[in-house]
């Protein structure tokens, strides 16, 4: 069969930063953080509403999400909430991480709504 144009076409393979780029940064930008902020919004009304007080000391805000994926993807969203790309032995580091299966990895992070950086 004529796959992809030909078999010259097809990936052999993708690295790290192919996955981080062309997969989990376009996730988190328009998939994961529109879900999380609307999430966060969610939870601070449903507190405020709930909440005698006039302050919101005990509204936190910040939504919770589940993501489920392969390691690799796993280090790319790591890699990009943590802005590895441009430090070698941070890379090397997220690169060697081991991610167990079955086992929460639990992140928190914001994103600087100027620029569109994540942090952790």
């Amino acid at each position: 069969a004529n796959f992809c144009n030909g078999e010259d076409n097809v990936p052999r393979g993708e690295s790290l930063e192919m996955v981080a780029n062309d997969r989990i940064r376009p996730f988190l930008d328009q998939v994961l953080h529109p879900i999380m902020e609307e999430a966060a919004e969610r939870k601070y009304i449903h507190c405020r509403q709930s909440n005698d007080k006039t302050t919101t000391d005990g509204c936190h805000i910040g939504g919770t999400g589940l993501v489920i994926a392969h390691a690799n993807s796993l280090r790319a969203l790591i890699g990009v909430i943590c802005q590895v790309e441009n430090d070698q032995k941070a890379l090397e580091k997220l690169e060697a991480m081991k991610i167990l299966t079955g086992v929460p990895l639990i992140m928190k992070y914001q994103r600087n709504e100027d620029d569109g950086t994540y942090h952790a």
